[in-house]
């Protein structure tokens, strides 16, 4: 399976926020291997963005220097929706621990 990204922060038995490089699909189907078990998910939003350029700058001469110092590197974090265990579609009734690897189900 395709490593998409790591969840990250607080996570809930039925969301959980992740961080990825690559850029995902909403409505793609993921998985993520905790307590035992493989857990379906589907990404439910994205959002993209670059080190350092956040909503305070207001100068676009800033901006495009950030963007050429950090060479346009961005990242994605989004929500997935957790569907339940791949075998018994029983949500689990714990959270994945922040830092578990989220997969593409499809590869």
């Amino acid at each position: 399976m395709g490593f998409i990204g790591r969840c990250y922060g607080e996570t809930t038995p039925s969301r959980v926020s992740f961080v990825s490089r690559d850029m995902p699909r909403v409505g793609e189907y993921v998985v993520m291997e905790y307590d035992g078990r493989r857990v379906l998910e589907m990404i439910e939003s994205l959002l993209r963005g670059i080190p350092g350029v956040t909503e305070e700058l207001n100068d676009p001469e800033t901006v495009e220097r950030i963007i050429r110092v950090t060479g346009g590197r961005q990242y994605v974090c989004g929500t997935v929706r957790i569907l339940g265990d791949v075998e018994t579609l029983e949500i689990p009734r714990v959270p994945p621990r922040p830092g578990t690897e989220v997969r593409s189900a499809g590869s």
